[in-house]
């Protein structure tokens, strides 16, 4: 047992806790920096905080959420007196090879990288992985549960816009910049799904750890959105954004948008401005 635990925390923590930051939500509080010196400089670089046992993930999906501080030392304190560790050991044993395996990035067909993107994207938006180890167990098959984690995401996209347009959000309003945020995300990981010839992955570990902005996360590929007053950069690039309205359309289920988005595209297709104010 102590062996397979060992094992489980050790492989959550290679390349930077690369696995950890699919499966846990990190917060700015569990950051530090360390001092990383290279030939004759030196460099800050963020890394997660030591003593976060990353097994913490395994132990949360396997437990229900309560909103209290020791709730897991409660729920196995529990199951020890009831002597029905066995049982809980054998559910540990599961969800650590299940879900390591999911954020791992050993998988090359579309299914495994649309379930990757997609769980780590719900994780990072606020998704607790107790419910989305439950959505596994109840289908255990990896094309029902790609669809499953595919509408979910759809439908806390929906939710964010809140019967808001596309068009109608802005960057500069701070309010609406975690929805942008979240949303442009996803069309960057939609873009790395699509793309299966390069078997790239998203680095949640990267992004959550240095804090990655909107145009950081752009910066790694062409797909980027224009910015208002980009006019030209926009000319340049107006098949890169057609195809990104044509990703957009794929999380969304509301047909005036979807019809404004069509509308966007064929506008584009004859020399038109449209962009969209993010």
């Amino acid at each position: 047992m102590a062996k397979k635990w060992y094992g489980a925390e050790k492989k959550a923590r290679e390349e930077r806790d690369f696995i950890y930051c699919v499966l846990e939500r990190v917060e700015a509080k569990d950051i530090m920096e360390i001092i990383e010196v290279v030939g004759d400089k030196q460099y800050k670089k963020p890394v997660l905080l030591d003593d976060i046992q990353r097994i913490t993930a395994y132990l949360k999906a396997i437990v229900p959420h309560k909103n209290e501080e020791d709730y897991l030392f409660a729920y196995f304190d529990k199951q020890y007196e009831n002597e029905s560790m066995d049982d809980e050991w054998d559910n540990l044993e599961e969800a650590m090879a299940t879900l390591s395996g999911f954020a791992s990035k050993k998988g090359n067909d579309f299914i495994e990288r649309e379930i990757f993107h997609h769980f780590g994207f719900l994780i990072y938006t606020g998704d607790r992985i107790h419910d989305l180890h439950q959505q596994w167990l109840k289908h255990e098959d990896e094309k029902e549960f790609a669809k499953y984690l595919f509408a979910r995401v759809k439908e806390k996209v929906q939710a964010s816009l809140k019967d808001k347009s596309l068009e109608d959000l802005t960057y500069n309003d701070g309010k609406q910049r975690p929805t942008i945020q979240n949303i442009l995300l996803l069309f960057n990981l939609a873009h790395l799904i699509s793309d299966q010839s390069s078997n790239a992955y998203f680095q949640f570990n990267r992004f959550v750890l240095e804090q990655w902005s909107l145009e950081h996360i752009y910066a790694q590929n062409s797909r980027s959105v224009c910015p208002t007053t980009d006019k030209a950069a926009m000319e340049e690039n107006q098949g890169e954004i057609k195809e990104w309205l044509e990703e957009v359309m794929k999380y969304l289920e509301d047909d005036k948008l979807k019809k404004k988005i069509i509308t966007s595209r064929k506008k584009m297709g004859k020399g038109g401005m449209d962009c969209y104010r993010v």
